[in-house]
């Protein structure tokens, strides 16, 4: 179970995937990622794969995976890190710089970070590993090559195999050395989409700020605040849904549910008395007709956007909920 810390994040709710048309032209070369590719797609996260084409046998860049992997998280915040080989005008410069920022990737020794550098598999699994927390499990099918792969990639591979977030191949081995075709690379992280896998900072956070199962776990502290300082966060809160967030969402569904949340919002500012009940079962009517990718953006955008503090200031205001994954 999960408690959420305010009425914007009483939206989570298992919701089942939806079909959407071809949004490349060329996924028939990969047909078994198709799905994946979609979904990543029609979120907004393959924003730098464009043209019609996606060429899902291509071996992913560096750059390529951090611009997928900021989308999908939803990091903007950036170093001021500079890299010789990443001029000003490359495409993926922000990129870069955020997802140094974000702390799962670094540059190399010379000064450069290599953004058309390829990914070889064992990069990837480390990398994932970095970035989320991935507990360590027993690997139900031993992996015949584990010798061969590089020492520095050797427990973040054993993880993420042990969760199943990547597999090996039918003969037994990962091929940690074998470079990653931009339709493998989008289908894992598709899966950790789906998965609801917390990035490793907010899973320490959780840990931190919220109950454990059960009555041994730590209570949340809920700060005192008065009335007008209510009011000003709630007010914050608007402001930052009609600024930073609703630019952000892809899709029309979206869009709808953050109106109604800023709508009930703002009622509920102009009275305190305002029920805002049937908002909640609204909001969460219209989360349930998201796929997990556009929920996933969706939820994104708005933690990305508005601070912790802001939302759990909102605990005298909503209720906390509590919601099976």
């Amino acid at each position: 179970m999960k408690k959420l810390l305010c009425f914007i994040l009483i939206l989570i709710t298992l919701i089942s995937p939806v079909t959407y048309a071809n949004v490349y032209n060329d996924l028939d070369s990969a047909p078994w990622a198709e799905t994946s590719i979609q979904n990543m797609y029609i979120n907004g996260f393959l924003d730098s794969f464009k043209g019609g084409l996606f060429e899902p046998n291509k071996v992913i860049t560096r750059a390529e995976l951090v611009a997928v992997i900021n989308k999908m998280n939803g990091f903007t915040e950036a170093s001021t890190i500079n890299f010789k080989d990443v001029p000003d005008t490359h495409w993926a410069n922000k990129d870069i710089k955020i997802a140094v920022q974000a702390g799962y990737v670094s540059g190399f020794g010379d000064g450069s970070f290599g953004p058309d550098k390829p990914l070889k598999r064992e990069q990837l699994a480390a990398i994932i590993n970095t970035l989320y927390h991935v507990e360590s499990k027993t690997i139900s099918k031993p992996i015949k090559d584990f010798r061969f792969i590089s020492t520095w990639a050797v427990q973040a591979v054993a993880n993420i195999v042990s969760n199943e977030i990547m597999v090996g191949f039918p003969s037994g081995n990962f091929e940690g050395k074998v470079l990653l075709t931009r339709a493998q690379a989008v289908t894992t992280l598709n899966k950790l989409i789906l998965s609801d896998r917390p990035t490793r900072e907010k899973w320490l956070a959780s840990q931190n700020n919220l109950p454990t199962e059960g009555s041994g776990g730590p209570a949340i502290e809920v700060p005192v605040v008065s009335t007008p300082e209510i009011i000003s966060k709630l007010n914050l809160v608007v402001s930052r849904m009609n600024s930073r967030v609703v630019p952000t969402l892809t899709t029309e569904l979206q869009r709808e549910t953050a109106q109604i949340i800023i709508a009930s919002i703002t009622r509920y500012i102009g009275d305190d008395a305002y029920d805002t009940s049937a908002d909640v079962t609204k909001a969460k009517g219209n989360v349930a007709l998201m796929n997990n990718i556009e929920y996933q953006a969706f939820k994104n955008a708005i933690t990305s956007k508005i601070s912790i503090g802001d939302l759990s200031a909102l605990n005298d205001v909503f209720q906390l909920i509590d919601i099976s994954k």
